[in-house]
């Protein structure tokens, strides 16, 4: 139905966080770009991601690659207390965890968060870890 939709308005507005805007065939294109990211990174059909973010541009960019590459995305609420957040990650068996930065104080420690690098595509990086990887989103803030 989205595919539809950016075929024919790819200029009308999709997304309006208060400080930046995207069209269809922006979102689209950014819903591309993660959903082949997850396919370089080995994640296929029926594997199990988490997101840990606030709402955000990049939130729906990421589900919605996540779709097209055929995962499940697990939502972890940002409201919950760290405990109940190390508990659902644990509970989730997630082969990936896209998590903002500013959240990295309740992933537990066998998840390191990294310094992020700024990667063309995705603007992510992903630190691998015995337990999942992490993705480490980054940018696009309203200050």
């Amino acid at each position: 139905m989205l595919l539809d939709v950016i075929d024919s308005y790819p200029e009308r507005m999709a997304l309006d966080d208060g400080c930046r805007r995207v069209s269809f065939a922006q979102l689209g294109q950014r819903a591309a770009t993660w959903c082949h990211w997850f396919g370089s990174r080995g994640l296929g059909r029926g594997q199990y991601i988490g997101i840990l973010s606030r709402n955000r541009l990049e939130y729906v960019e990421v589900i919605l690659g996540a779709f097209y590459a055929g995962l499940w995305v697990v939502p972890i609420n940002r409201h919950l207390t760290a405990p109940e957040i190390r508990y659902q990650l644990a509970d989730a068996k997630l082969a990936l965890l896209v998590a903002e930065r500013k959240y990295g104080h309740v992933v537990p420690s066998s998840l390191p968060l990294g310094q992020p690098e700024r990667p063309r595509a995705a603007r992510a990086r992903r630190v691998r870890t015995r337990i999942w990887d992490v993705v480490v989103m980054v940018g696009g803030q309203c200050q």
